[in-house]
């Protein structure tokens, strides 16, 4: 038995800045306190002791009652690994967590834009930085807050190499723009001055542009075309596209960031329909036999 009780609130204080010690991305530790932070919250001050396992299906419950299933398994592998934090600082001898089953996820087929979508959207666009950040995002597959953290310097135009920061030095990676979108690119820097600084900026201040402000750009190019778009229905795209061109999972995974091959099999799911539909179209024995 730990000879002293932690309240949760207090173990996530402590999780949270050793996690922070090991260098994480900001935004993960955004994610992990907002994540975190409303389980404690829904504790109501409780010890880290007093958690079991029936509070955790409890909580489980209560996030699919609220959100996505997705989401909601997202939230539980948080509490799963701020848990067993605690059991290696010896807050509690052992997780509660560890005897409640992640909750099982519908495999959906990734929601992305048609070929006639984009040209519907990109038609529309009624200014060079929103023709630019359309095709920009939909060439690189960046994050929401990966492409409006770039700034003109992780930019060269003339190889169309950008650089994506992903909160850590040793984690950058290298995306890549078309002719077309250098193209793009290039006459909303020249047409805006930038020199240096942000990339992409704001209509009115021209302080950088956030991640709010982003979706309310597609929203609302969007809403011109009766279509529904988002900025990551725009990184979805970008996979689900180099999929069904051929590009290799491996490939797929260093140019989107993606931490793992598991986070790919939807798109694989596409790509495996896709599959199925060329072989229904052309069936050796319905080709060499009728």
């Amino acid at each position: 038995m730990p000879k002293k009780r932690f309240l949760l609130a207090d173990a996530l204080d402590i999780f949270l800045l050793d996690r922070e010690a090991q260098n994480l991305a900001p935004l993960s530790l955004r994610t992990y306190r907002a994540r975190l932070g409303r389980f404690v919250e829904w504790c109501n001050g409780a010890e880290v002791v007093g958690i079991n396992a029936t509070h955790i299906r409890a909580y489980q419950a209560q996030l699919l009652r609220d959100m996505a299933d997705v989401t909601a398994k997202n939230h539980m592998t948080d509490i799963k690994t701020f848990l067993r934090f605690c059991v290696d600082e010896r807050m509690i001898a052992e997780s509660p967590a560890d005897r409640v089953k992640l909750p099982r996820v519908a495999e959906r087929l990734p929601k992305v834009l048609t070929a006639d979508q984009v040209r519907k959207l990109y038609a529309t666009c009624y200014t060079d930085r929103d023709r630019a950040m359309l095709l920009a995002m939909l060439d690189t597959g960046a994050r929401a807050g990966e492409f409006c953290q770039l700034n003109y310097e992780d930019v060269d135009i003339s190889t169309g190499i950008v650089t994506i920061r992903e909160g850590k030095p040793r984690r950058d990676r290298e995306a890549y723009l078309s002719a077309r979108t250098r193209k793009e690119v290039l006459r909303y820097i020249k047409g805006e001055g930038i020199t240096q600084g942000p990339l992409w900026r704001a209509e009115r201040g021209g302080h950088r542009l956030t991640p709010a402000g982003l979706g309310q750009m597609l929203s609302r190019l969007g809403e011109r075309n009766g279509i529904h778009v988002t900025p990551h229905m725009l990184r979805k795209t970008f996979v689900t596209t180099l999929l069904r061109a051929g590009v290799d999972v491996y490939t797929l995974q260093r140019l989107s960031g993606h931490k793992s091959l598991e986070a790919l099999r939807p798109y694989i799911s596409v790509a495996n329909a896709d599959a199925q539909a060329a072989h229904r179209r052309n069936s050796p024995v319905q080709n060499l036999l009728g």
